[in-house]
């Protein structure tokens, strides 16, 4: 046999098993690891996520919460996981930010990972107790520079996007507010509406429960534009600070090495789902202020990706931050 006849062998050969495995899949439980706590956004859009592919593909898919250092701690396990589709990353900016945040990150987030899916689009939002005396942001930046440093916030952590999306937000407005670090933006939630901290910075979907509830007032969202779901809340960028924007996405990833056959697999599925979502799962997205973005091919979230690495970037150049 010839060399090149043994190449093009090896290549129909895996093919086949490519194939093969996708028409099997999923034969026994799926895990998505989500590298945040319970109740927080990329929690309650996993859970969402695995909720879908399990009654789109049958199976078990079930989130696996394993917060830490930015959900490195998940990441890292993904990338060293067999590559055979059974453990999955379910992840949202951190992914990207980690690697501009630390010196250095035990995974390379472009070539130890493999983009399935864009699943959602979603901004943070500026939140403050329900009984906080301000009622806009413009309320908030008038008291914070009449009395410098006597504000504080609440973020996921040192070096968290919340955190990072807080220091922007008081470089543009020239206001001195200061940090009180939490393990999780649901903690950090928590405390505004304990009153330990007077405000925060989190993704809607972990914040948007307790505005319906009343334990919180929202006082503007960080998109460029409006959200459909919360029509009277203005942008940042609407209430004095123009050119202030920064989203967060929402997605599905596997370990290099992911069969060609899964990766399509999982991803037509979960397009199929948020293409036309129906009544009541479009209901349950517009709840947490996300929308869909699973439409997206697999190629293009990873063109994406490497956007977002050099948006991430610079922000953390320009604001001076260093992991802690």
């Amino acid at each position: 046999m010839t060399r090149r006849a043994a190449y093009l062998l090896g290549i129909a050969f895996f093919a086949f098993v490519s194939i093969a495995c996708g028409q099997d899949y999923p034969g026994k439980p799926v895990r998505l690891l989500v590298g945040f706590p319970p109740g927080g956004g990329g929690d309650l859009l996993g859970r969402l996520t695995a909720e879908q592919l399990t009654r789109k593909l049958g199976g078990s898919f079930v989130v696996v919460n394993m917060p830490g250092a930015s959900a490195t701690i998940a990441t890292a396990a993904v990338a060293k996981a067999p590559p055979d589709g059974y453990t999955l990353l379910f992840t949202t900016s951190p992914f990207t930010l980690s690697a501009s945040l630390f010196k250095s990150v035990p995974y390379d987030p472009i070539n130890d990972f493999v983009p399935i899916a864009r699943v959602a689009d979603g901004p943070f939002c500026i939140v403050v107790q329900s009984s906080s005396p301000f009622n806009s942001l413009q309320d908030l930046v008038a008291y914070a520079k009449a009395k410098p440093g006597s504000l504080n916030y609440g973020s996921g952590g040192n070096g968290s996007v919340s955190y990072l999306a807080v220091e922007l937000f008081k470089s543009m407005a020239g206001v001195n507010i200061q940090h009180v670090p939490f393990t999780g933006l649901p903690a950090a939630i928590t405390n505004v509406i304990g009153g330990q901290v007077q405000m925060s910075l989190p993704d809607l979907p972990s914040a948007a429960g307790h505005v319906r509830a009343g334990r919180l007032k929202m006082l503007g969202v960080t998109s460029a534009k409006r959200i459909p779901a919360l029509p009277d809340v203005p942008t940042v960028e609407e209430a004095g600070l123009p050119g202030y924007e920064v989203a967060l996405w929402y997605g599905l990833l596997g370990p290099a090495g992911l069969p060609p056959a899964i990766k399509d697999k999982l991803h037509s599925a979960l397009a199929e789902v948020f293409a036309s979502p129906d009544p009541t799962l479009m209901e349950r997205l517009n709840a947490m202020g996300v929308v869909p973005a699973a439409t997206h091919t697999p190629e293009q979230f990873g063109s994406f990706l490497k956007v977002d690495l050099a948006f991430w970037k610079k922000l953390v150049d320009a604001t001076g931050t260093k992991a802690k």
